[in-house]
């Protein structure tokens, strides 16, 4: 169907025969209006038509063409007075023609070429033609496809039966031109995302190897809200990635995301003895960031080795099929769950998810076990820099100093608000105001590298056998638009009210979504500093020990970066065995997780 309009009531239609046969620019020559007598006309002028379709198809438009205008009789009422024979005679005649218009319908729909989508037919405008590639583009990412299924043959025939007038993109179009604006504009979204995190970014990377034996550096960012931006990848081939060469990476980054005038707060890596070597040199080049470890790789460093499969048990093993008079006496229903092939296949991956813990467990009750692993535990907590998680308590309005072992007088509020007053000079460069802008920061940094294998996991799905030859720049392309849908599908299902997020909330003794929040929570923690100072006062050596104390640690924005940094400071470390207090509790999040709880 053309746009244009034959008449006030009428549009212009062009022949699909004529289309298919002489080309979409011949058949426009020939367009003609868009009515039942004006397609007549073409069908018996032109032999297009005839060569596409059947005589009896020509037949039945030319017949519905003659009839066009012209009203139906009226059915006739039946007489009362027929006769019972001539009832059943007229029954007989009328079963006859019904089944004649049957086979003819038969006839006709047995040709499937002749099938059509014809009042779809139409051209597509420049907007649309865009969200087509669009589609084709999402389609192709989200399916894993090779970029060659758009020139299949099934593919073509399939689009030019919903719409001949639809012109395919090449597949070095759909993979070079389209591929590429679409990149682009994911990533403009997902840098303007990182601009607009009011409290900075953290960034992570790490190395992966691809399919094709590739050493790719994946980089990615992290925001306050724990969302991960896919930034960049990296062929890093032939690099040795000693810690000098990380260091200028670093160095490089940083950079770059200062000219998109983007916060970043920190870099976290994982433990490989590189990161490990180039993280202490950068703790003292840089001292507004924090550089850290990756926390759930430590605890794996932990937990993995020790308690993986020495205590395993096979949970699920299948019984032989064998015949005994014993199983007679069993529910025939039971019997077909045991004898059904995927109830043992479901019990596989019940004791694959339960075996774990399981092992770890049970792995408690041995002594030998639990001094081990409190011996790891303590070697990786006194590498971590310990103020900055111990203040993460300190500044949380639900523990505070409830959970710290009172008789530890440096994990007071004086001696962890010295470095309180350290971190707001680094971070901020000028003298403490706001206690809020503390806690801020703390909360809202990343200590985790779990996002990057979810990128390398969704390279690997997408740099596939089949696409074996994709550049490491489209596979990072394609991820990035990827995870971009995905977010949109999962924020389209999470449509939370008001009303109900409220009441998922956690319920502490202070709520702090707003800044004047935090300053009445900030004004009682002053108060309490005052208690607790005034007290130390009245005792002499107290006094003179805070004296000491602050002739070893007097911090200021002049002499920041003469002062051992927290990380390596021996008087900021602590034994994790003695911090805390015997019952720790449960966190407060795990409310939500916990069963039966319809909270």
């Amino acid at each position: 169907m053309d746009k244009s309009r034959a008449n006030k009531s009428n549009k212009y239609a062009v022949c699909r025969a004529c289309i298919s046969i002489i080309g979409k620019d011949e058949a426009y020559k020939l367009k003609f209006t868009n009515t039942k007598k004006e397609c007549a006309r073409h069908i018996k002028n032109y032999q297009n038509f005839a060569q596409k379709y059947s005589p009896q198809q020509i037949t039945k438009l030319l017949d519905d063409a003659a009839k066009d205008g012209v009203k139906s009789k009226p059915p006739q009422k039946r007489c009362c007075t027929e006769s019972s024979s001539e009832s059943s005679d007229n029954d007989n005649d009328d079963s006859i023609l019904e089944q004649n218009k049957n086979n003819n319908n038969l006839k006709e729909t047995s040709n499937l070429d002749g099938i059509t989508l014809d009042n779809y037919i139409f051209s597509l405008t420049i907007i649309q033609e865009q969200k087509l590639e669009q589609f084709l583009l999402d389609v192709t990412v989200s399916c894993g496809l090779a970029f060659q299924w758009i020139k299949d043959p099934a593919v073509k025939s399939l689009f030019n039966w919903l719409n001949p007038m639809i012109t395919l993109p090449s597949r070095k179009v759909l993979s070079g031109r389209i591929l590429k604006d679409a990149t682009d504009k994911v990533s403009t979204k997902l840098l303007d995302n990182a601009k607009d995190d009011l409290f900075g970014v953290i960034l992570a990377f790490d190395g992966w190897k691809n399919m094709v034996r590739q050493h790719i550096f994946g980089i990615i960012l992290i925001t306050s809200t724990g969302k991960m931006i896919i930034w960049k990848a990296i062929n890093c081939d032939g690099n040795r990635g000693t810690a000098n060469e990380i260091i200028q990476i670093t160095q490089q980054l940083f950079a770059e995301l200062n000219q998109e005038n983007i916060k970043v707060n920190g870099l976290v890596t994982d433990s490989v003895s590189e990161n490990a070597s180039a993280r202490k040199q950068l703790q003292l080049l840089y001292r507004d960031k924090l550089f850290l470890p990756c926390f759930a790789y430590q605890m794996n460093l932990c937990v993995g080795r020790d308690a993986n499969g020495q205590f395993g048990l096979n949970l699920a093993t299948k019984i032989e099929e064998q015949e005994s008079d014993d199983l007679y006496d069993f529910p025939e229903e039971y019997l077909n769950c045991i004898s059904d092939n995927n109830w043992w296949k479901k019990l596989k991956e019940l004791e694959t998810l339960i075996l774990p813990y399981f092992i770890v467990l049970r792995s408690f009750d041995n002594n030998n076990f639990k001094n081990k692993l409190l011996k790891k535990l303590e070697k990786r907590w006194s590498d971590w820099e310990q103020p900055l998680l111990l203040l993460a308590f300190l500044l949380h309005p639900g523990y505070r100093t409830d959970k710290f072992n009172p008789q530890i007088e440096t994990l007071s509020f004086p001696h962890l608000g010295k470095w309180v007053t350290y971190y707001y000079c680094a971070w901020f460069n000028e003298d403490p105001m706001e206690l809020y802008h503390i806690a801020e920061r703390i909360f809202s940094i990343a200590v985790t590298t779990a996002s990057l294998e979810r990128l390398f996991s969704t390279m690997g799905w997408l740099h596939s056998k089949r696409q074996n030859r994709l550049a490491h720049k489209k596979v990072l392309g394609m991820t990035q638009i990827l995870n971009e849908n995905e977010e949109l599908n999962a924020s389209d299902d999470l449509n939370v009210s008001d009303d109900e997020s409220s009441d998922e909330l956690v319920e502490t003794d202070a709520n702090i979504q707003t800044g004047s929040n935090w300053r009445n929570i900030v004004s009682r923690w002053i108060s309490m500093l005052e208690d607790e100072t005034n007290e130390e006062n009245d005792d002499d050596d107290d006094e003179s020990n805070s004296n000491n104390d602050d002739g070893e640690l007097d911090i200021s924005i002049i002499n920041i970066s003469n002062l051992p940094h927290p990380a390596r400071d021996q008087n900021s470390k602590w034994k994790l065995q003695d911090i805390f207090i015997e019952s720790l509790g449960e966190p407060n999040y795990l409310s939500a997780f916990m069963l039966g709880n319809n909270q």
